[in-house]
Parts: C-alpha cells; sequence; structure tokens
C-alpha cells in the first residue's frame, strides 16, 4: 500500500502534522485541550522552520526536513530504488533515509510495508535457515555411550 492509497482519514494526518507544527512555531496557534498543548509545546522543541520549510532536529544535531505524502512516495523509491538503491529492508532503508536529512511521521513503517513489496527485495532476501518446529532432544539408551 502506497501513501497515497491510505484511507483520507489517515492520509490527512500524514500531512496535517506539518501544519500544527507549523502553526505553532510561526503563529502560536495550540490546541484547545491543555494536555494537547503541553505535548505540543514539548515536540515543538525539537523542529524550527527555514525559509517556510519545516525541519526537525535530530539527536545528532542534523537538520531532518520534514516531507508531506508525495514527497515522503519519492524519497522512499528514490533510496529503495534509484540509482544507488540496493533493495534494503525496510529498517535500514528507514535509517538510510534519515541519515540522508529527510523526516515524516510514519517513516519506519512506510520503510517496512515499502520493501515488503519490493520483488526484488523479496526474491534475493536472506534465506532464513531456522527449522520449522522445535528441535527435540533424543535422550541416549546408555549414559555415556558412544
Amino acid at each position: 500500500m502506497t501513501l497515497d492509497q491510505r484511507d483520507d482519514d489517515t492520509s490527512e494526518d500524514v500531512d496535517n502534522w506539518i501544519k500544527i507544527f507549523k502553526d505553532y512555531l510561526q503563529f502560536g496557534i495550540v490546541p484547545v485541550n491543555n494536555n494537547e498543548a503541553k505535548i505540543l509545546r514539548m515536540k515543538a522543541s525539537r523542529f524550527t522552520i527555514i525559509d517556510g520549510e519545516l525541519f526537525k532536529k535530530s539527536s545528532t544535531g542534523l537538520l531532518q526536513r520534514c516531507l508531506k505524502r508525495h514527497e515522503a512516495e519519492m524519497v522512499l523509491r528514490d533510496v529503495h530504488e534509484g540509482e544507488y538503491g540496493n533493495h534494503t529492508n525496510g529498517r535500514n532503508l528507514s535509517l538510510k533515509i534519515l541519515c540522508l536529512g529527510y523526516y515524516w511521521k510514519t517513516l519506519r513503517q512506510d520503510a517496512l510495508d515499502y520493501a515488503k513489496k519490493c520483488d526484488a527485495y523479496q526474491r534475493h532476501a536472506p534465506v532464513i535457515y531456522q527449522p520449522s518446529e522445535q528441535l527435540h532432544t533424543s535422550i541416549p539408551s546408555w549414559p555415556f555411550m558412544k
């Protein structure tokens, strides 16, 4: 499922979180609920606006550009399948995107879903050598028998 194929409620929420943070940082607009306003103030301390774009401050000091739904889909496709893409799994894909300086609210889950859909990744994924059921121990008939 791509980001564009989500339900209307969740797709509005994907882009709506950027508007909420921008409104708070630019105009000081907070939700009516005191608890939600307190949470927004705490989370907004990690965000900044530069030239009208919202950026998130990572723990390493890198500013990560906050992307909207259609931009996120392009970044996922380019990093996973692009010229330098190597069809990595979802976790590595999300970490690679974070290192490149991009961020959106559902990044990790979107990367996992995107990797699950990739045919090339599914064909060349590492083979799991675990047994299909629990191992059963066999007890020798005579102790210390060779």
